[in-house]
């Protein structure tokens, strides 16, 4: 004999489901807490690579210069 799929009202589901994910949340604030300039500064560099990128790849791709000449001309011109 087969048993048929467990089916869970909605209010047990998320009775079970709430709790695991304040747990997670708890867990995580304790292992950021000690390195939070380290979350930043990633973030941070993320964004700017992002930002960064948008302009070589248009140089790339429209002006077909090369990968490395269009990441130099973004830098050179982002640090002036």
């Amino acid at each position: 004999m087969l048993l048929g799929p467990l089916v869970l009202p909605i209010w047990l589901r998320l009775s079970l489901a709430l709790p695991l994910f304040a747990l997670n949340l708890w867990v995580l604030r304790q292992l950021l807490v000690p390195l939070a300039p380290f979350p930043g500064l990633f973030f941070t560099a993320a964004l700017i690579a992002f930002l960064l990128d948008i302009p070589s790849r248009w140089l790339n791709q429209r002006l077909g210069m090369s990968r490395w000449l269009a990441i130099a001309v973004v830098a050179t011109i982002a640090l002036k």
